[in-house]
């Protein structure tokens, strides 16, 4: 069998070296100033998702109730909407979703790397 330029052929020497195998101990996580620092970020881009819903949607109910077409509550619709993907954004952020998958990427990398282990030393 020929190898094709977008082959690889898999070797006794194509096995991953413990620097390849993963994050090292050291390399385990982000560090302290770096999840303060995204979970600062995260907290700063739901206070602007709160000030464009506030500020826009008053702006649509001031103009909701200056046309006064009774019966077309359109504002009441697009306030709902918003507001259910906003109560989402603030439930992300209360239980930081984005914490949690790093701490399950690195469970899973972790189990990864035990599988390895043990597979290597059962040959």
């Amino acid at each position: 069998m020929t190898a094709t330029a977008g082959d690889r052929l898999v070797g006794q020497h194509d096995r991953a070296t413990p620097e390849e195998d993963g994050p090292t101990p050291e390399e385990d996580g982000p560090t302290p100033e770096e999840m303060a620092r995204r979970r600062a970020r995260y907290l700063t881009g739901l206070l602007w998702h709160v000030g464009a819903f506030v500020i826009v949607n008053a702006a649509f109910w001031a103009l909701d109730l200056w046309l006064g077409d009774p019966g077309a509550d359109w504002a009441m619709w697009i306030t709902g909407v918003w507001g259910f993907a906003l109560a989402f954004h603030v439930l992300a952020y209360l239980i930081d979703g984005r914490q949690l998958e790093d701490r399950l990427t690195r469970t899973y990398l972790a189990g990864r790397r035990h599988e390895g282990e043990q597979a290597r030393r059962s040959r």
